[in-house]
């Protein structure tokens, strides 16, 4: 096509929406709506009405589909059709609006005009983290095999001054929706927590699905965890002293194995789950239904599940469809909507479990197991279960399932600390490096580090946005327990302090605490 002695290819138009989509960025995050009315000279409508377009997902997955097939078409190259055209647009200049789950779409229709799977595509979106990745001078590291597994091991330089025997380790089980992620795009978080803690830190790169599907990653991280405790001292690793770390899926993982090591008499020293999955029983918690800032969209919890899995289940689960009514009465004592707190949780209640499909259920009760779903057992598991870090997030379809594990295990008497991040998003921990360098990140590190302890209900801990991508969270004094406490076989430093209870401090949660526009138009 030619318009005015301009050829208008698949390329240029997605070029042209590239160029329209920062523009609205540029008005929606630095100038605002009614500063950019006037810095502009157009009338506040045509900028309203340019910012409520450019929010529109629908409209504008419409125009790159467009776009993509158009491209398709003229047999362009698969890399500049996807790198130019879909990441170029949607990671750098929208990188927190709607364009992400454009990237999502483009990566299915990919798969539907048989270019390449929709999963290589979004691993190599997911590849991103590991550009211009900068070594940390103040880790050493060696990559090797632990029963056949790959692993890298982290080591503090400090460690080889310590001169000591053995030392505490943090065994890391990546995240990424169980087919994502690799050592190399969590290298930035396993590498801090080895500087600042001094501990040797294990990550795990286990098989993923769903070219291994379950349960072969769970099995290559439990093989690598059972290892340690039967055969530390070769790694100078102290077998009393293991933690069990992980987020998303890792964090799965790592609560998965907890459970059946203290069921095979091992004893884990702690167990660290940020933002992990728990269940797959309930998708009408509050938090499914809400809208999140989805910074890394990883699909629904049904494109999770057919991957894992390996086999075609549809989105009907997302109804709760797939467990019956009698699956429904046997399970939900296990998610008890009550343990959210009621301003988290808002006015919703469960619905009636008077429905269900005995054919759904039958493709995915493994899912309902214990070894994929942990929040799915009974209290008399939970209790054994060893100190607990949990880390959870607003923006996140698995905030509430969060919150149900970290109160049952408290019920229990498990002791249990809780961060509620209010005003960030699932994988923001991933951010600890540039070009995405949020403080969110390093302040998420910091706490968990800290391990302040927590009574009736999480610290909310409050952030605020700035400018266009930019994260900023208002530290808080954290007065408590330290890792160091947790992890030492001695008393803690304050001896008449001998629960996480004895150090309770209340947090305010600041209410004023707001979005910028180009965030707050995803809470609609």
């Amino acid at each position: 096509m030619t318009v005015r002695g301009l050829e208008i290819t698949g390329d240029v138009f997605c070029g042209i929406l590239a160029a329209i989509h920062i523009y609205i960025f540029v008005l929606e995050t630095f100038l605002w709506r009614s500063r950019a009315a006037k810095g502009f000279n157009l009338s506040q409508t045509v900028v309203d009405y340019s910012a409520g377009l450019a929010a529109n997902q629908g409209f504008y997955n419409l125009l790159l589909a467009v776009g993509l097939i158009w491209s398709l078409a003229e047999q362009a190259p698969l890399t500049k059709i996807f790198f130019l055209s879909a990441i170029f647009t949607a990671g750098l200049f929208g990188f927190i609006t709607a364009s992400v789950r454009i990237l999502f779409v483009q990566a299915s229709a990919s798969e539907t005009f048989g270019i390449t799977t929709r999963i290589n595509i979004l691993r190599n979106c997911a590849k991103l983290a590991e550009l211009k990745r900068t070594e940390n001078v103040n880790v050493q590291i060696e990559d090797t095999k632990i029963d056949h597994v790959p692993v890298r091991i982290y080591r503090s330089n400090r460690i080889k001054d310590m001169n000591k025997s053995l030392y505490p380790v943090i065994v890391y089980y990546h995240g990424g929706a169980f087919y994502m992620g690799s050592l190399e795009t969590h290298h930035y978080i396993t590498s801090k927590l080895a500087e600042l803690t001094d501990f040797i830190v294990i990550s795990v790169d286990y098989r993923l699905a769903p070219e291994h599907p379950f349960p072969a990653g769970l099995d290559d991280c439990y093989k690598v965890t059972k290892y340690l405790f039967d055969h530390g001292k070769e790694f100078q690793i102290d077998q009393k002293r293991i933690v069990l770390a992980g987020d998303s899926a890792g964090g799965t993982f790592a609560a998965v194995l907890a459970q059946r090591l203290v069921d095979k008499d091992y004893s884990p020293k702690l167990q660290v789950l940020i933002y992990p999955i728990v269940q797959f029983f309930d998708f009408m918690l509050p938090s499914y239904m809400k809208a999140n800032v989805e910074v890394l969209d990883y699909g629904t919890m049904a494109d999770v599940l057919s991957i894992y899995l390996n086999k075609t289940i549809t989105s009907d689960i997302l109804g709760n469809n797939h467990t019956t009514p009698k699956v429904k009465k046997q399970f939900e004592k296990y998610i008890d909507w009550s343990l959210i707190p009621v301003d988290i949780r808002g006015e919703r209640n469960p619905i009636a479990p008077d429905y269900g499909s005995n054919e759904l259920y039958e493709q995915v009760k493994q899912a309902l197991t214990e070894d994929i779903s942990p929040l799915l057992v009974d209290d008399t598991r939970l209790k054994k279960l060893p100190p607990t870090y949990m880390l959870s997030v607003n923006h996140d379809r698995l905030r509430d399932e969060n919150f149900i594990y970290a109160k049952r295990l408290e019920n229990v008497g498990v002791k249990v600390v809780h961060h509620h991040y209010e005003h960030t998003f699932h994988g923001a921990l991933n951010f600890l490096h540039a070009p995405m360098d949020l403080k969110i990140a390093h302040t998420m590190i910091d706490n968990i580090l800290s391990l302040r302890p927590v009574s009736f209900r999480p610290t909310l801990v409050s952030s605020r946005f700035h400018g266009a991508i930019g994260l900023a969270l208002i530290p808080l004094n954290i007065v408590g327990e330290t890792w160091a406490n947790i992890m030492s076989e001695y008393t803690p430093h304050d001896p008449t302090a001998t629960t996480f209870n004895d150090y309770l401090t209340d947090i305010y949660v600041d209410d004023d605490a707001i979005f910028p526009s180009l965030f707050g138009m995803f809470m609609i």
